[in-house]
């Protein structure tokens, strides 16, 4: 893969959206974009109520399309948050589905995140836990999604998760720093400006490889 793509441009588009994102136009994404990630689920019992309707949008529309679960640090064990999100349905052997990913971010809302700061190791390991337990279950392995500055202040750039493709998220024109341990990113998402916007790292061939086709 190439790390540092010359421009936004010339990348491999595509979006992630949730229950947020709810007047989405799938005849016109068809042409405009390459993949589509969908929330499915937050924490031990929420699921976004508009997940399958998006995943049938994007397949009807012949996108590659691919599932997110956002981490919660408090109240929810990773077997829980494991179990939410595998409860989606999700057939993760399926021809065309991105693997599974893990949104390592700051909590809404912001009296949340001091937890993580006092409980740093146990939310390393719930991390790791829900990694290893989607992989166990899926054959798959998750992608996790982060910040460079969220995974710094608050995760205190743990070591382990080298294994695990990177999807980074930075709002700039060019390509971002990476936590350490990182060498390369496969997803950046470079704009969050109405809908969140993605570019994969590689070619349409690695990216169609990703999705098992």
């Amino acid at each position: 893969m190439d790390n540092n793509p010359s421009t936004i441009n010339n990348s491999i588009k595509g979006i992630d959206i949730s229950h947020f994102n709810r007047l989405v136009n799938w005849d016109e994404l068809s042409t405009e974009v390459s993949f589509v990630y969908c929330k499915a689920s937050q924490g031990k019992s929420f699921k976004d109520p508009i997940f399958l309707n998006n995943f049938q949008h994007a397949e009807k529309a012949k996108i590659l399309y691919g599932a997110y679960h956002f981490l919660t640090f408090q109240n929810a064990t990773a077997q829980d948050q494991v179990k939410n999100f595998l409860d989606c349905g999700v057939d993760f052997s399926k021809p065309g589905l991105l693997p599974p990913v893990l949104d390592v971010e700051w909590q809404v809302p912001d009296t949340l995140n001091p937890y993580i700061l006092n409980n740093r190791a146990a939310c390393v390991q719930l991390v790791k836990n829900w990694l290893t337990g989607v992989t166990a279950e899926t054959g798959r392995v998750p992608i996790i999604y982060t910040n460079r500055i969220f995974w710094q202040n608050f995760m205190g750039n743990p070591t382990g998760f080298e294994n695990y493709p990177l999807w980074i998220s930075a709002y700039q024109p060019t390509p971002p720093m990476l936590p350490p341990g990182w060498s390369e990113y496969t997803f950046w998402q470079y704009s969050g400006d109405g809908i969140d916007k993605d570019v994969f790292n590689g070619s349409m061939d690695e990216l169609k490889k990703l999705a098992l086709l």
